[in-house]
């Protein structure tokens, strides 16, 4: 399962490949898709290898990676599905970079802030939960394709955009 996306957002060209890993689900993917766009203007490269060197020593590796100039972790993204655990130790590790998670539905975002907060994981105030307002997720899926062609406008919250040739409008609401 892969998407293989070509893309014009903010009036810069773009391409990119996504390809599904273990156990990663459709739904992932295209989260993925989003998160790259909503987070079009700090650069992000999606699935980052371990052999990026933000990434040297690290067990973990995100979604979507964003660096500053100085080659540091500067942006840290999930979507989906994420392990407690993991952002916690994120949280920790990396005080400096924003974290970004994307939820598909507001529900699962209010799940995961709920959760956040029972373990007491800390920097809670640097973690970004984000999610598709109600039914924005799926207009955005419904629109995808494993060869897509993506033109528009996008920010930190909201894509408007044509994807494949329908017109795919979606805002973000931050738990």
């Amino acid at each position: 399962m892969k998407i293989r996306a070509e893309m014009h957002v903010n009036g810069e060209d773009r391409k990119v490949l996504l390809v599904a890993k273990e156990n990663e689900t459709w739904e992932h993917l295209t989260l993925k898709l989003a998160a790259y766009i909503l987070l079009w203007d700090h650069r992000p490269v999606p699935d980052p290898g371990m052999n990026n060197p933000a990434l040297l020593g690290q067990e973990f590796r995100p979604d979507i990676l964003g660096v500053d100039f100085a080659g540091n972790i500067a942006l840290w993204a999930e979507v989906g599905r994420t392990a407690l655990h993991k952002i916690s130790k994120i949280a920790k590790r990396y005080r400096e970079a924003r974290i970004f998670l994307l939820k598909a539905r507001p529900q699962e975002a209010k799940k995961l802030r709920r959760d956040l907060q029972e373990q007491e994981v800390p920097n809670q105030e640097r973690i970004e939960i984000c999610s598709f307002a109600d039914g924005g997720y799926v207009a955005w899926e419904s629109c995808l394709d494993e060869s897509t062609h993506v033109t528009g406008e996008a920010s930190d919250r909201e894509l408007n955009l044509v994807a494949n040739g329908q017109i795919c409008m979606a805002r973000l609401e931050k738990f």
